[in-house]
């Protein structure tokens, strides 16, 4: 089951990488969430931005994640909000600070 959501997280990026859209991160209904999904939940960036960094929910084994992807219910959703100032930068330290 959990392939699913893989394959349709992939396809919601894929299609917003191509349109120019932005993605925020949602958290999932999971009780504790790892440091990196917490740092992330609420961020907006462009989808490309994502992409470059190789940021994605899920997508087990995932090594930018503490959780691994494992039972992580966190998502990237389309969204028009406006983009969160600095994005690249403040996922890039996130990442850095694993």
């Amino acid at each position: 089951a959990q392939r699913w959501t893989e394959a349709y997280n992939e396809a919601v990026r894929l299609m917003a990488i191509e349109n120019g859209q932005k993605l925020v991160w949602t958290l999932g209904a999971t009780e504790e969430h790892c440091p990196e999904c917490a740092a992330l939940n609420g961020i907006v960036a462009r989808a490309s931005e994502w992409d470059a960094l190789n940021i994605r929910p899920q997508n087990a084994p995932n090594d930018q994640l503490t959780c691994g992807g494992r039972k992580c219910d966190c998502s990237l959703e389309i969204t028009d909000k406006r983009r969160t100032r600095d994005a690249y930068g403040r996922l890039e330290e996130i990442m850095l600070a694993r």
